[in-house]
């Protein structure tokens, strides 16, 4: 039951969404070219799987150099039709550097969170994009934070689609729940960019342990679903 309803459970007892991060990377763990390009790392099954998760959270988050990078639409695209609802569409930009038309922002309706500096401490809203500030951490934005505004926002569930530096932040912060990665059987080499940018750690890892949940091939590629192990589970706020 816990299981079915997770979402809702970590909303209730945390004051927080239950947060799933998903990556797509090459057996070498790259996530795109060394050129930056991400398009097409998994198939096309892995692909429309993506969107049935999208299609379950209720909301989507990115950072601005994904924004930058690769301009996604973080909308829903199912194969039977459009979905009655689309998730709301999230974006980390501490310093409001993403470009007013990217794809993201199409139809209004998206919220940014910046930091407090960037916008005067104020909120606010530009062409029907939401605008409202974040306190900064060692890293960037307050990650906690923006969980309990969206948990205020009633979000129970949060995709994040992000790249390695902000991964490497969620790790950090060990506000990871569930962590999914579709694995393509492909090599793109040592300059291409990872999973997480994670300082080495001597006689460890450099992040929180995981253990596998589920394991399973999607088309072409492996599906990996993992949680952190019991000791490194996300915590209460208050905790």
């Amino acid at each position: 039951a816990r299981a079915l309803n997770a979402g809702f459970v970590k909303w209730a007892t945390t004051g927080r969404p239950f947060v799933t991060l998903k990556a797509a990377v090459t057996l070498d763990g790259r996530i795109a070219t060394a050129s930056g390009d991400a398009r097409w790392v998994t198939g096309e099954r892995a692909r429309a799987a993506v969107h049935r998760l999208r299609d379950a959270a209720g909301a989507i988050l990115v950072g601005a150099g994904t924004v930058r990078a690769d301009d996604p639409r973080l909308d829903v695209r199912l194969d039977y039709g459009e979905p009655v609802r689309q998730p709301l569409r999230v974006v980390l930009d501490p310093a409001l550097s993403c470009a007013p038309d990217a794809k993201v922002f199409a139809g209004g309706g998206a919220l940014v969170f910046a930091a407090g500096d960037a916008l005067g401490g104020a909120r606010g809203e530009r062409e029907g994009v939401r605008i409202e500030a974040l306190p900064r951490d060692a890293h960037g934005l307050d990650l906690g934070a923006a969980l309990a505004r969206l948990a205020e926002l009633e979000v129970n569930e949060l995709l994040v689609e992000c790249g390695p530096r902000l991964a490497a932040a969620w790790f950090r912060a060990k506000l990871v729940d569930e962590l999914i990665v579709y694995v393509a059987p492909v090599l793109l080499g040592s300059d291409a960019p990872p999973l997480a940018e994670l300082a080495s750690a001597a006689g460890g890892p450099a992040a929180e342990g995981f253990e596998f949940v589920d394991v399973r091939r999607i088309g072409e590629d492996v599906r990996l679903i993992l949680q952190p192990k019991e000791e490194n589970r996300p915590c209460s706020p208050e905790s």
